[in-house]
């Protein structure tokens, strides 16, 4: 499906916005954040490249709705349980009737076994993945979160120190989900096991 209406980036501190409107001049995008100084880089940005790219100063916890639809959004949350979900509530508040495309960039090496319930938060929001991209982003691994020092030694359990350094990356996965904006009932049908609908 082509994106014919507005698309959202809750976060975009890699500069998707940008690139996608380099890509392609007549998307239209908004990108909301926190960080004041990344809002004024892809402003500048946008008007060196005539993009179609609008920037809101925006905490997602305090505010619920921007006042407009959009067809589909993009984010990369911080790599928690709570913020993955937090980001997804907010980006999905902001899709219209019709549903949309989300696309969520996460780590899962950061988020661990918690990744199980993070699962279960897909299904009772409707999200239904259409494809998953694992592994192909990477990023420098610093030693900065309670989380990364975490699994800097459970690394190190398993691994030579110089294996580890040689490679300091934290690579995420690209979720690709189709939100339904209506409860899905599940079919209650008395067929045997080995019946097929």
């Amino acid at each position: 499906m082509p994106l014919t209406k507005k698309f959202l980036f809750v976060g975009d501190d890699d500069f998707v916005s940008v690139i996608l409107g380099l890509a392609s001049p007549d998307i239209e995008s908004t990108v909301v954040d926190v960080d004041e100084q990344l809002l004024n880089c892809l402003n500048l940005l946008s008007f060196k490249f005539n993009l179609k790219i609008k920037t809101q100063k925006i905490d997602i916890q305090k505010e619920k709705f921007l006042g407009e639809k959009f067809i589909g959004f993009l984010t990369n949350p911080a790599y928690t349980e709570e913020g993955a979900k937090e980001f997804l509530k907010f980006g999905i508040s902001q899709l219209g009737e019709d549903g949309g495309f989300c696309f969520l960039e996460i780590g899962d090496e950061a988020i661990g076994n918690r990744f199980l319930f993070l699962q279960d938060f897909f299904v009772k929001k409707n999200l239904i993945i259409k494809e998953l991209i694992s592994n192909k982003i990477c990023y420098p691994w610093f030693l900065i979160q309670k989380e990364d020092k975490l699994i800097y030694e459970r690394l190190r359990a398993m691994l030579d120190e110089k294996v580890i350094k040689k490679s300091p990356k934290l690579s995420a996965s690209l979720y690709i989900f189709d939100y339904l904006p209506f409860k899905v009932k599940k079919l209650k049908l008395k067929t045997p096991i080995y019946s097929y609908l």
